[in-house]
Parts: structure tokens; sequence; C-alpha cells
């Protein structure tokens, strides 16, 4: 069995997703924004995220493409399983 890593310390995953197309489609930053915005532009975010629930036919197969899925990092698979989603 392998070990689970210690978190990270960073913003979770919406939150990531959040502050990146935020601030590529803002003039003002992330950070600087209040709280109503914010919580809007989160709940974009998890819905945009909770659509890439089901994967495609090709996310699967890239997944299957790169490599053991039983004894090689769940990270590689969800790596090129993301890399697909954003090729299609």
């Amino acid at each position: 069995m392998t070990d689970t890593p210690e978190p990270s310390g960073k913003p979770d995953v919406v939150e990531r997703v959040a502050e990146a197309s935020f601030n590529k489609y803002w003039a003002h930053e992330w950070k600087n924004e209040d709280g109503v915005g914010r919580a809007a532009w989160l709940g974009m975010t998890r819905a945009a995220i909770e659509a890439m629930r089901e994967p495609t036919d090709a996310m699967i197969k890239a997944a299957y493409e790169n490599g053991d899925l039983v004894n090689y990092p769940a990270e590689d698979a969800w790596q090129a399983m993301i890399e697909k989603a954003l090729e299609e």
C-alpha cells in the first residue's frame, strides 16, 4: 500500500482553478476581489469542475496509454486525462 502524501498547504483545486481563470480574464487580481465576486466565481468554477466528473472516451484512453493504472502514481493518470481534455 502506498503512503498518502502530506497536505501541501496549497489552496484546494476549486480555489486554484477559480484564481487562474479569474486572473486570466479580469484586469484586477483574485486577491483583490471582494467576497461577493469571489463567491460567484467559485460557484461557476465548482460547476465547471463538476461537469468534468465524467471523463470522455479520449480522457480514459489517455489514462490507459500513460501507463499501468495499478502501479504508477494517480497524479500521472490525472494529468494525462486533463491534458487530453484541454486538447478536445
